[in-house]
């Protein structure tokens, strides 16, 4: 007697990728825990010191501040500059339609400022400066100076992690607000030269529509997106594999997680608010 196929259920490749599909969510949950962890030790260690006692040093946190914020104006200003030449191209294409200079800008405004510099900001720290904190840790962990550190008594999450943590809830907001006005100069000189209003115009329009609670969004997902960078990037270090093959491909993997964070969370805030 001859045995039945096996049916769908009992399919080699679905039941891989049913046991794939659980090995990711048991790693993204363990990955969430670490990143929650870290943010909230950093928190404490802000608050009572670390568990050697000793706080962060103010002096490490501005050299995280410099390292994401001063390293990173020129690649701001370039992305700044790219932004507002396509949204002035795109205006100037919907402003042949008619006289809508003041609304046109005023929404788009709105738009820049609470969507397009907090997001593209967080995705270009995550990719220049996430990328290095997560080698950086990466290779100490290969070549063994976070066990030495342990081994003495030291606490890499206050020595290493938290001042990260802090530079990027300081760094990521400044960055954000340097696009801002970035685009807008940027696209004031474009719409400028399009013929389609004076750059003090242009300026004064997107002044006047960028009300404090709009601002203020764009500065609080700053806020929100700097710590979770850096937060996403040290856990992923932490753990990589002792190799300094399997550095790179933490690495990778840590860009990917913080740039799909970034993107998911900023879904989600635009919903709730």
């Amino acid at each position: 007697m001859k045995d039945d196929p096996p049916g769908p259920i009992n399919s080699p490749w679905l039941v891989g990728a049913i046991a794939r599909l659980g090995r990711y969510g048991v790693d993204s949950i363990a990955m969430s825990s670490r990143v929650g962890a870290l943010l909230v030790g950093a928190l404490a260690i802000l608050l009572r010191g670390g568990s050697d006692g000793q706080r962060i040093s103010l002096g490490t946190v501005l050299d995280r501040i410099v390292d994401m914020g001063p390293q990173a104006f020129g690649l701001t200003l370039r992305f700044g500059i790219s932004i507002g030449l396509v949204i002035g191209i795109l205006l100037e294409s919907w402003l042949g339609w008619g006289d809508l200079l003041d609304f046109a800008i005023g929404k788009t405004t709105v738009l820049m400022v609470e969507q397009v510099a907090p997001l593209f900001v967080a995705i270009m720290v995550a990719a220049h400066s996430g990328g290095a904190l997560a080698a950086d840790l990466g290779i100490m962990v290969a070549t063994h100076e976070i066990d030495a550190l342990r081994s003495l008594g030291l606490s890499p999450e206050r020595l290493l992690v938290a001042p990260s943590i802090l530079g990027a809830l300081v760094a990521v907001p400044l960055l954000t607000l340097t696009m801002i006005f970035c685009i807008i100069l940027t696209l004031a000189l474009y719409l400028n030269l399009a013929g389609l209003g004076s750059i003090a115009l242009i300026i004064t329009l997107a002044l006047s529509a960028m009300e404090p609670s709009t601002l203020g969004t764009a500065l609080a997902k700053a806020a929100l997106f700097g710590p979770m960078i850096a937060a996403i990037a040290a856990a992923q270090g932490l753990v990589v594999q002792p190799t300094t093959r399997l550095v790179g491909n933490g690495v990778s993997s840590a860009t990917v997680t913080m740039i799909s964070s970034i993107l998911l969370s900023n879904a989600l805030l635009t919903l709730v608010f």
